[in-house]
């Protein structure tokens, strides 16, 4: 999570963020756009007149400046009042420490914006009224700098963008999560607006360590738990905080402590831990549209913590299958086991000249078979019921890569082991 960043875009980058978005732009037609990374990390400008020329999105100014904030609206499961809006997380630039310039990691990719009104699709679906996939500012198609993301401004450009979209479409208020940093504009829009109904803030800043502060007002770190009186005062219909204990992105350390300061303060929020299954346990938008689909059918606290176990369970159960399956895929490169030695869980793939059913259900036969043959290097004996009723013997001339597997034991009669070679 880095700092706000310079609040100015230079020239050329103004003059190819515009050209970039003319060229893109066509009024009326829902064709697909990409939206360059390279162009987001330089910044996006766009005018009055090519806002207009966007079917979905709104021109609004706030703090001294004009954006062209981009929403992604959808009744593809449904419509209502109060529409599920998304707020998605920070895109993951590194920064150049000699120019502190933003520099595109390659895993990031351009945006394809058909990719993103299939999100607000899934979005109306999942919660079954009107989905909206809010494009933050400077990115997704939203004009701005993302590098001033966190900030006065983008919680200020936030709150009008939904006020535009309300009026425009008749709406009577939102419904709102949000990851990561869009956990954080979440926890600002409930500061500022008194038309929230279920806001459920997602492994987000909520009470960050101090920030240095930026000369420009606008572009001040947006403390979440330091507005938590108002907060309290604006009263949204709940308040559901989601958190994984074990989150190494955003620590408990900054999410704990805006629950305990708003409940001192006079104000409802309810706190659910859960178990997201990615590497650094920050990946908890799953948890946050089940608690939001929850709380907008009314479901109480207790019947929420019921759902949000059975998808930990179901999430952790697809996740071992697929580490299982990535581990037998790839060969075993551990140094080779001694010579005779039973290799339970273990497939040689390859390299057979010879294969018959084992009559017995243990693997001796199949290791006393290779050793009376000169020929035999290696055996697998596949457990019955796998290639067959019976038990089924693999000889082999050479001894090939190892890969876990619960369906074999193998052993290593004569030769070495040559990783990679195989038939």
């Amino acid at each position: 999570m880095s700092a706000i960043a310079a609040p100015k875009l230079p020239a050329a980058a103004r003059q190819i963020g515009a050209t970039l978005m003319a060229s893109l732009l066509v009024a009326g037609e829902a064709r697909a756009e990409i939206i360059a990374m390279s162009d987001i990390a330089r910044g996006i400008v766009m005018t009055q007149a090519q806002c207009a020329a966007i079917d979905q999105a709104v021109w609004i100014h706030v703090l001294g400046r004009n954006l062209c904030m981009r929403y992604y609206l959808s009744t593809a499961g449904g419509e209502g009042p109060r529409p599920a809006v998304f707020l998605q997380g920070d895109l993951g630039f590194d920064v150049d420490r000699r120019t502190h310039a933003w520099v595109v990691p390659p895993n990031l990719k351009d945006t394809n914006t058909d990719d993103l009104a299939k999100y607000a699709e899934r979005i109306s679906k999942r919660q079954k009224t009107t989905g909206i996939y809010l494009a933050r500012m400077g990115r997704d198609g939203s004009s701005g700098s993302h590098r001033e993301r966190h900030s006065e401004l983008e919680v200020q450009a936030t709150n009008a963008a939904l006020d535009a979209i309300k009026q425009r479409h008749g709406f009577i208020g939102f419904n709102i999560y949000g990851h990561s940093g869009g956990g954080l504009l979440v926890g600002g829009e409930l500061a500022l607006r008194k038309d929230i109904g279920c806001a459920v803030p997602a492994d987000g800043i909520l009470a960050p360590t101090p920030k240095p502060r930026a000369s420009d007002p606008a572009l001040q770190y947006f403390d979440v738990a330091a507005h938590v009186a108002a907060i309290a005062k604006n009263r949204a219909d709940r308040i559901l905080v989601v958190t994984d204990p074990r989150d190494e992105v955003v620590k408990t350390s900054a999410q704990n402590p805006f629950v305990e300061k708003l409940r001192r303060a006079g104000g409802e929020v309810e706190q659910f831990f859960v178990n997201a299954t990615d590497d650094e346990h920050h990946f908890t938008t799953p948890h946050s549209e089940l608690v939001l689909a929850d709380c907008m059918r009314g479901a109480d606290h207790n019947e929420i913590v019921a759902d949000l176990a059975k998808l930990d369970a179901r999430l952790l159960a697809a996740k071992e299958a697929r580490d299982k399956e990535k581990a037998a895929a790839e060969p075993d490169n551990t140094p080779p086991p001694p010579i005779g030695s039973l290799l339970s869980g273990i497939d040689l793939r390859g390299s057979d000249y010879a294969n018959f059913w084992n009559e017995s259900a243990e693997p001796a036969q199949c290791q006393n078979a290779c050793r009376a043959d000169s020929k035999c290097a290696a055996w697998t004996y596949v457990k019955p019921g796998v290639q067959g009723e019976k038990a089924r013997c693999w000889l082999k001339s050479d001894v090939p890569p190892r890969s876990k597997n619960d369906c074999c034991t193998s052993g290593i009669e004569r030769a070495q082991e040559r990783a990679g070679k195989t038939n």
